[in-house]
């Protein structure tokens, strides 16, 4: 979740079962600074190191990501010009996210037939005919919504991930698991503040849509595996088996806690120091 927010309170134990794998070992603020690893507090988090730390972690984490090798059969070279691009993200689309959020409130104040019925074709319909560009979101259907903001990440932006960081995590998943955790564990502070804001906005209308499931018909999970179409480019889908691999990195990266720092992270901090 948001470095900036709190996991909303009211998930069902089902739906919580999906986050059991996030790593909870979380160093206080003072031993991040200091690079000492005998100390643990599970409540402290990135919003409250100092900036030049939480800097230093990004600056980090990113020169590792981008010097980490996935297999050992690519350490017979030495990769060149491997700094990660970010995309540069239309803010329109968090005004989108905002008012479908709304619309689903306001559906599920009025639970009708035609409202019910609208819930159930969250993202499953592609309506045609909006654009990024448009100013009166409020008034336009919710169907049009959400294929907005499908065709938007997947269009205008190719994928929220940047293709070498869904390379990167896409060998090391397929050839070695260890280097896999590793770099996995980077990917909320190698992302920039507009690209993490969207992977948050999603996974809160994800877990509004999940709450909501017995009208929506649609987990958190398999929102995820359809968005694993969308937030990934399109040079990474060459086979079915590739699409299956993808899916479930989707997966452990909203499983991250993006609010706190892994305990794994700080090791290798503290050996780099």
């Amino acid at each position: 979740m948001s470095r900036n927010s709190k996991m909303p309170a009211e998930i069902d134990v089902k739906t919580n079962d999906f986050f059991k794998k996030r790593d909870i070992n979380i160093y206080r603020s003072d031993v991040i600074k200091n690079y000492k690893l005998d100390n643990v507090d599970n409540s402290t988090n990135f919003t409250q190191l100092p900036t030049k730390d939480k800097e230093y972690i990004t600056n980090f984490c990113k020169k590792q990501f981008e010097l980490e090798l996935s297999n050992s059969y690519f350490h017979c070279f030495k990769v060149k010009n491997y700094t990660i691009i970010h995309k540069n993200i239309n803010p329109k689309i968090f005004e989108v996210l905002d008012v479908i959020n709304h619309k689903i409130k306001h559906l599920l104040e009025m639970p009708n037939k035609d409202n019910l019925d609208e819930l159930k074709n969250l993202f499953r319909v592609d309506d045609k005919g909006l654009d990024i560009s448009d100013a009166d979101f409020e008034n336009k259907k919710l169907s049009q919504l959400c294929t907005l903001v499908k065709k938007y990440i997947l269009n205008n932006l190719d994928g929220l991930f940047d293709n070498r960081i869904s390379m990167k995590l896409l060998r090391s998943y397929k050839y070695n698991k260890v280097n896999y955790g590793i770099l996995i564990s980077y990917v909320p502070f190698i992302l920039s503040h507009d690209e993490l804001k969207l992977l948050e906005s999603l996974l809160g209308l994800f877990l509004i849509i999940d709450k909501h499931k017995e009208y929506t018909h649609m987990t958190i999970t398999g929102l995820i595996r359809l968005f694993s179409l969308v937030l990934f480019d399109s040079k990474c889908f060459t086979s079915l088996e590739t699409l299956l691999y993808l899916e479930n990195i989707l997966i452990d990266i909203f499983r991250l806690d993006f609010s706190r720092i892994p305990k794994t992270l700080v090791k290798r901090i503290f050996k780099c120091v």
